[in-house]
């Protein structure tokens, strides 16, 4: 199932897919990540995911931990039917990153 994200944007986003964990991924919080800007993200449920009894919400602080080795903290900027987008807590162009 294809989820279209709103694409109203003020930065260029780098589409990207590659795994990401989320607060150490206990209980399993993680997902793909999507795309990336130098402010934020956006993270794809997986699809073999289970429920979450605890999902992800709106302000919530979190640390995404992408490829095993980077790890961006942000906070939820908001949520949407398959994922959740994050602001980071820093303004820094990681885009290159990821490339």
């Amino acid at each position: 199932m294809a989820t279209e994200i709103d694409e109203k944007r003020s930065r260029f986003r780098q589409p990207v897919k590659t795994e990401v964990e989320v607060n150490g991924g206990l209980p399993f919080r993680g997902g793909l990540l999507h795309d990336i800007s130098s402010s934020g993200a956006a993270v794809m449920y997986r699809s073999d995911a289970a429920a979450n009894e605890d999902p992800i919400k709106a302000g919530d602080e979190l640390d995404l931990l992408v490829g095993g080795i980077t790890k961006l903290p942000a906070h939820v900027a908001r949520t949407f039917d398959g994922g959740y987008a994050v602001h980071f807590n820093w303004g820094v162009d990681l885009t290159e990153a990821f490339r």
